[in-house]
């Protein structure tokens, strides 16, 4: 940023909107331009796109604070969302081979210093997911979720990611447990019931006693999916849960209960649903 002699300073690369970033040749404004970012990862050997709402756009003279995963200090300055889409392709598998240890070690510098903060922990704790250590994760998902506000942007990304990381460690009813307790806030997140929806299903393949009760949640959680669409306003949603997804996992769902009629309904949803979002 010292070296920099533009006005405005910029990261990723445009998807579309550019004409919003030209504009600001003209902002006579001092602010903060808040985009959308689309990161690419693979799950499953499936690439899947997931969007967050990030401070990227900023005014020369405003300076990043932190080790690591850093944020733009501008004491006062207005922030406004711009109408501009990037590109991140920082997950995936060839990139995240070169950068493995070397976040997990500034976060656990950072953390040394200040323990409880809940930014740092929600961090770590996503860093050591990103690398399938959920059983290490889960005590900083605890500590971030203790810690974070009902208003702070990643709470949403830390509550669908804390369901995964408990499921994934086997702690199935505290994973649920937790789930009823935050469902009330998040009845507008395909994100959450598509988490939740998942969550239960594992829960009965590891505990068939628990299936009867659980098949009829893991259905209509994910229906609740569908009920609520995608919600691209949401920060940190994953693209197509509240559709296609949603729909992918309903089909296998029926048909592995031998439910032709139903997995067909749902399999003709999920190509109309592609259709749609291809457009």
């Amino acid at each position: 940023m010292e070296l920099s002699s533009a006005d405005w300073d910029a990261d990723e690369w445009i998807v579309s909107g550019g004409d919003a970033l030209t504009a600001l040749r003209y902002c006579n404004e001092e602010m903060i331009g808040i985009l959308r970012r689309d990161d690419e990862a693979e799950v499953v050997g499936e690439l899947q796109v997931s969007s967050r709402w990030i401070s990227r756009i900023l005014p020369r003279h405003v300076r990043y604070v932190g080790r690591i995963h850093e944020q733009p200090v501008c004491p006062g300055m207005p922030r406004r969302q711009l109408a501009l889409v990037v590109g991140h392709d920082g997950y995936l598998e060839q990139h995240k081979a070169t950068k493995q240890g070397r976040n997990e070690a500034l976060l656990r510098l950072e953390l040394a210093s200040n323990p409880e903060d809940a930014y740092l922990n929600y961090q770590l704790d996503k860093e050591l997911e990103i690398y399938a250590r959920f059983a290490e994760a889960v005590p900083f998902y605890e500590k971030a979720l203790l810690h974070t506000g009902a208003n702070a942007a990643w709470r949403h990304d830390l509550m669908v990611r804390s369901l995964f990381s408990l499921k994934k460690a086997g702690r199935f009813s505290q994973a649920v447990d937790l789930a009823e307790a935050e469902m009330p806030h998040w009845q507008h997140s395909p994100d959450f019931f598509f988490a939740l929806g998942d969550l239960l299903l594992d829960w009965a393949i590891a505990d068939p006693s628990q299936a009867e009760a659980l098949l009829p949640m893991i259905a209509s959680s994910w229906e609740r999916c569908l009920e609520i669409g995608d919600n691209p306003a949401l920060n940190s949603t994953v693209v197509g849960r509240g559709s296609f997804l949603a729909a992918k996992n309903l089909h296998a769902f029926y048909l592995s209960l031998g439910q032709a009629d139903q997995a067909e309904y749902f399999a003709n949803l999920e190509r109309e649903l592609l259709r749609q979002h291809s457009i």
